[in-house]
């Protein structure tokens, strides 16, 4: 994640497979636990099916796709993409 984007890459090749802007996703949630580590998703995660007709535009996809886990402090992360998106050049 940059502070405009979210870049998903693969672990192994390093080759970028998708990105969007913070601005174009969908509001980010938040699951922490009592110790602070968590995920943020964007938007709602409704399975296959929502994946399947996401495909035909690419940041609603890749929000339906985009989970950053293990984040020590999630809600932090969450509030940081939230001032992001309020930004008036979030969208890119």
């Amino acid at each position: 994640m940059t502070d405009r984007r979210v870049v998903v890459a693969d672990r192994v090749s390093g080759r970028i497979r998708a990105s969007a802007y913070l601005g174009a996703l969908p509001p980010p949630a938040v699951r922490a636990g009592r110790d602070g580590v968590g995920a943020v998703t964007f938007g709602s995660t409704d399975g296959l099916l929502g994946s399947l007709t996401g495909a035909a535009n690419p940041a609603a996809f890749l929000a339906r796709s985009v989970r950053l886990v293990g984040l020590p402090d999630a809600e932090y992360v969450r509030d940081l993409i939230a001032q992001v998106q309020a930004r008036p050049w979030a969208a890119g």
